[in-house]
This record gives C-alpha cells, structure tokens and sequence, in this order.
C-alpha cells in the first residue's frame, strides 16, 4: 500500500509489501508521486514469489538455526555467547 505525504516542499511517497523491501521516493509535484505509487503497486502486483524459496515442511530446525547462526546472529552485541549456545549439542 503507497504512502502519500507532504513533507517540506515536496511530496514523499513510500510503497510496502509484506514480504518486499519498502520503496520511497520524493517528487516535487504531487500527480509524479501519485503516478510512481500505482506504478510500483502494479509492478509488486505482477511480481511472482522468488524461485529461491523453499516450502516450510522441507526445511529442517537444524536448518534454520544455522542459517539464523550465520546471517542474523553475527549482527548482535552477544554474538559470541549466542554462537556457543547454538552450537551446543545434547547429549
């Protein structure tokens, strides 16, 4: 769903998805801003899910921890901590 609003001189438009990264883009009048907001809702429309994704029933919880371990958990303060405690394995 697009976003229209006036900020200082210009009109700031902002278009989001579940599922997409947000778009946002200044105009100077406000029939652009428009315009680009149907635009970018018809392409987000035409769009097919990504080849790339897997059904959830396939992917295993070990999976998902490790790649959880790899891309998300490196960005945290305590990283090191988490590390060791998903790598821990049960007896």
């Amino acid at each position: 769903m697009a976003t229209i609003r006036k900020h200082r001189s210009k009109w700031q438009v902002q278009v989001r998805r579940r599922g997409k990264a947000p778009l946002s883009r200044s105009f100077v009048k406000h029939r652009d801003a428009v315009q680009w907001a149907r635009q970018t809702e018809g392409q987000f429309e035409r769009e097919l899910p990504s080849r790339g994704t897997t059904p959830l029933s396939s992917v295993s919880l070990k999976d998902l921890v490790e790649r959880y371990r790899d891309f998300i958990s490196i960005h945290k303060r305590g990283h090191e901590v988490e590390k060791i405690v998903l790598d821990a394995q049960r007896p």
